[in-house]
């Protein structure tokens, strides 16, 4: 037990005094989104279950993304006032399709870009 105990702080000294960082930092988004992978393949095998599943998907199509909001509309929001927020904008495809379909005169919309995307 005193090992286990003891082993964090084994590894942080060596950690430090041999400056592992010059070497882990080349890795560390990796390892970051390794772990982050991993949570949420924890995350779909204990939901399996949910009423509305696309995962996993051989084929990768962004537009699938209108079934699942089509979904969302007919099960879980018909006909109710809601604050859309939107990071990411971009072109305003998502955006659009939203404010297309969610039609409850209470709704309010608000969408947010901080990318300059000026034509070279």
């Amino acid at each position: 037990m005193a090992f286990k105990r003891n082993l964090p702080r084994l590894v942080k000294r060596v950690f430090f005094t041999w400056q592992l960082h010059r070497i882990t930092n080349k890795f560390a988004y990796l390892f970051e989104w390794v772990a982050a992978i991993s949570q949420l393949s924890t995350w779909i095998s204990q939901n399996r279950n949910l009423a509305y599943n696309d995962f996993p998907q051989r084929n990768f199509d962004y537009n699938n993304r209108y079934q699942l909001y089509d979904w969302l509309i007919q099960n879980r929001i018909p006909d109710t006032p809601l604050t859309y927020i939107e990071f990411g904008v971009a072109a305003g495809k998502s955006f659009t399709w939203w404010v297309e379909h969610l039609q409850h005169p209470e709704t309010r919309f608000y969408g947010f870009d901080t990318l300059d995307r000026k034509s070279t």
